[in-house]
């Protein structure tokens, strides 16, 4: 069932609803100002969705028991982009990070760092 809900913790929830509990599509604005968008599974985020940060980040993709897990882009709010896997929230596997200034990072993360060997794009070239 359908229906818009002001939960106890005074977050706005509009969408789908089993046994009580946030599933399938639905959108979210919480008290704090930040949005989500997507699916949900058991009052998680689950599935596919996009969550905005009041501060102006975003992540859009894979959610797995409400953490980031799969494929996804985050785009932070200096202008960085990662693009690729994360795993519990973190990032995780082959990824690229796009710099603000256009240098590019490629490389293997684990547990949300990059490791030591990486390929470097510089988007200009040094004199």
């Amino acid at each position: 069932m359908d229906m818009g809900v002001l939960c106890a913790n005074e977050d706005l929830y509009f969408g789908h609803w089993k046994n009580n509990l946030r599933e399938g599509n639905g959108e979210m604005k919480k008290k704090n100002g930040d949005k989500y968008k997507g699916d949900w599974k058991e009052d998680h985020f689950h599935g596919f969705g996009k969550y905005t940060w009041k501060h102006g980040a975003e992540y859009e993709g894979s959610y797995l028991q409400g953490k980031r897990d799969g494929y996804g882009t985050m785009k932070y709010v200096d202008g960085d982009i990662y693009n690729s896997g994360w795993k519990n929230d973190k990032r995780e596997g082959q990824g690229t990070l796009k710099l603000k200034n256009g240098d590019t990072l490629e490389g293997s993360w684990v547990n949300d760092l990059i490791q030591p060997v990486v390929k470097v794009k510089y988007s200009k070239r040094l004199i």
